[in-house]
């Protein structure tokens, strides 16, 4: 069984030993799943610290923070950033705004990938390297 779906299991597993104490909201949901992944880490001798990329792209969808060992700045991290729906009201941007207006008030983003820059800024729809799918060095940002 691949790291993965040993993680996978895992977070499974406890989801189902946890669901009986009330656990019904997706954020309720995502937070035993990445509980389970932790317990997985932690007690069951599971390797997260050299991951392949698709590995480390399961565990950023039940909302762990990913990045290389790699890279020079251990500073440096992505994320998932889930899709949601903004209203217009929190929208500064006219053009934004505009959409928004257009859509009947609110703005629907689409997910994707952002990065912590090693100079501490936002780096919204990173987009990885042949080196970074390709590398089995992909660690969870505790």
């Amino acid at each position: 069984m691949n790291r993965y779906r040993a993680i996978q299991k895992a977070a499974m597993e406890y989801y189902y030993k946890e669901r009986n104490k009330n656990i019904h909201t997706p954020e309720e949901i995502r937070g035993a799943f990445v509980t389970g992944a932790i317990w997985a880490d932690v007690n069951s001798g599971l390797d997260l610290n050299s991951m392949a990329f698709g590995e480390a792209i399961q565990l950023m969808k039940y909302g762990d923070r990913i990045r290389r060992s790699g890279w020079k700045d251990q500073g440096k991290y992505i994320w998932l950033k889930a899709a949601e729906i903004i209203p217009c009201d929190l929208c500064q941007d006219p053009r934004l705004k505009s959409i928004a207006d257009e859509n009947g008030g609110n703005i629907e983003t689409l997910g994707t990938i952002y990065m912590k820059t090693e100079d501490n800024k936002i780096l919204a729809g990173w987009t990885p390297s042949q080196a970074d799918i390709l590398s089995n060095d992909w660690t969870i940002v505790r």
